[in-house]
């Protein structure tokens, strides 16, 4: 049997009008022409070859007006639906070249031996796929075809009869995934087939292509690639014949897909469809893939849960859908502890917070697989995120909650002259005289380290103790005075606030 992915590539060229023909399929046509006494599928077949390269030539004609072209490029659905035509037109010319030969054959054959008994070896090339597909979606059946006394004296009666024991003998009491071709190569025709969201091709590839088929490099399956480009038709056509809807991708240690923090193998390794779908904002996908079984607590190999992939892309839509179909609102990431409320923090993405804050996510929960152990507001506060930060006050968020070393909020504000986030802290209670483990410094220190003396005026205006000591037995003034002399010396990273020995 020839490429079964070649054949189904042929028939939805020359079958279904929608889709393509071949240049070349005039050559058949003609052909099948000269077949005497033809059975009527082998007919219609040839009716259909001939109608369908007549469509193909008015296609090109019409394609040759600049004016044609130009609404082809504007308008997305009619680009779509012509760039479909480009790789169903190449497979048919194929098919439609592999019949003729075979045609050609068999003919000469019969030619040479007369109207004997024929020898059908040769013609058993043609009982493939392709004939399969053409005869079972003709008008009328062979099953219910006619018996004619003459179908012994042309070549019609021999396509007719390969035709038939093929399709019998696939109609086997055979299990629907033993028929099916899980090969590396089939998985990549029904991704290609996805990828330029080609429905047709993709339910006629079903056929004989396990639906789970994998891509032999990491270990993607058609229904991520329908998740990812977020085509909701092909979604529910690959669940309908099997699709798994919690199946993982491969892990790899290297392989990138880009240069963006998305893209780095920590991140892709071990995806799921509604993983895909939520990394590409494809909340239509997320909601079906949630009603056939998805899990709303999937993760990566890394352990970085849907949920904080959904925050991380600011789509509170399907954050909306995910946790209203169960997923762990304090799931935290397996490598850094991280949640959906430290994404949101990080990045300022208010909506989704508003989420989280309706679903009552906590918010200070410390990232204890990272040495820093940041909370959500100290991220706010180092990033400068003012309304981020007043949105995580205002719902509780602690304004004196630690991180490493204890670190408040404050002293990172201080150590960064962040002035509008410091007024905010103090506002809703934020200890001015907070003393850190390491070095005992309260936000004034921090403050006289970096060189802020605005901080320190407004720290003081709010009532800090100017006469607290670190462990070096120092105020904040003799801190000051040495930062002045040795600024390299004294300087704390405002991010840390301390030295952080871990890094």
């Amino acid at each position: 049997m020839g490429d079964p992915l070649t054949a189904v590539g042929s028939a939805a060229a020359i079958l279904q009008l929608a889709t393509a023909a071949a240049t070349t399929s005039i050559k058949v046509y003609q052909l099948i022409s000269t077949i005497k006494n033809a059975p009527r599928e082998i007919q219609n077949l040839g009716r259909d070859i001939n109608d369908f390269h007549t469509l193909i030539q008015h296609l090109a004609e019409a394609l040759k007006s600049a004016e044609i072209r130009e609404l082809v490029d504007r308008e997305k659905p009619i680009s779509r639906a012509v760039a479909d035509l480009q790789y169903p037109i190449v497979k048919c010319e194929l098919s439609c070249i592999q019949v003729e030969s075979k045609l050609n054959l068999q003919l000469q054959s019969d030619e040479a031996k007369g109207s004997g008994n024929r020898d059908t070896g040769k013609f058993n090339a043609m009982g493939s796929l392709t004939l399969i597909l053409i005869l079972r979606s003709s008008a009328t059946t062979m099953k219910n075809a006619a018996p004619r006394t003459d179908r012994q004296e042309d070549a019609g009666w021999e396509l007719q009869q390969i035709a038939r024991a093929d399709e019998l003998s696939s109609m086997a009491p055979v299990k629907e995934e033993d028929k099916k071709f899980t090969e590396p190569k089939y998985a990549e025709e029904l991704i290609g087939a996805v990828r330029r969201r080609a429905v047709l091709s993709v339910e006629l590839l079903l056929q004989k292509i396990d639906a789970n088929a994998r891509d032999l490099r990491d270990g993607r399956t058609a229904i991520s690639v329908a998740a990812e480009i977020g085509d909701v038709e092909i979604t529910k056509l690959l669940i309908k014949h099997g699709a798994s809807v919690n199946i993982r991708q491969y892990s790899l240690s290297k392989r990138s897909l880009g240069s963006a923090i998305s893209e780095r193998p920590l991140m892709v390794s071990g995806r799921l469809p509604i993983y895909w779908a939520v990394t590409k904002r494809q909340s239509a996908v997320v909601k079906l893939l949630l009603e056939y079984g998805a899990n709303p607590n999937a993760r990566t190999t890394a352990g970085r849960s849907v949920l904080q992939e959904a925050c991380f892309m600011n789509d509170p839509t399907s954050v909306r859908i995910l946790l209203e179909a169960g997923a762990d609102i304090d799931g935290t990431n397996l490598g850094s502890g991280w949640t959906g409320v430290h994404e949101t923090a990080t990045w300022g993405y208010n909506e989704v917070l508003r989420v989280l804050l309706e679903f009552k996510a906590l918010l200070d929960v410390p990232a204890v697989g990272e040495g820093e152990a940041y909370t959500p507001i100290h991220l706010s506060t180092r990033n400068r995120l003012t309304e981020t930060t007043k949105l995580l006050l205002s719902n509780g968020a602690d304004p004196n909650v630690l991180m490493t070393e204890d670190i408040t909020p404050l002293h990172l504000a201080a150590s960064g002259g962040i002035i509008t986030e410091l007024d905010l802290l103090l506002d809703w209670g934020a200890s001015t005289n907070a003393q850190d483990a390491r070095l005992r410094e309260t936000p004034l220190h921090k403050a006289a380290r970096n060189l802020e003396t605005t901080a320190i005026q407004r720290l003081c205006e709010r009532g800090a103790d100017v006469d607290m000591k670190n462990i070096d037995n120092m105020t904040y003034q003799e801190v000051l005075e040495c930062a002045k002399r040795y600024p390299n010396d004294w300087h704390v990273e405002p991010k840390l606030g301390s030295f952080c020995s871990f890094y």
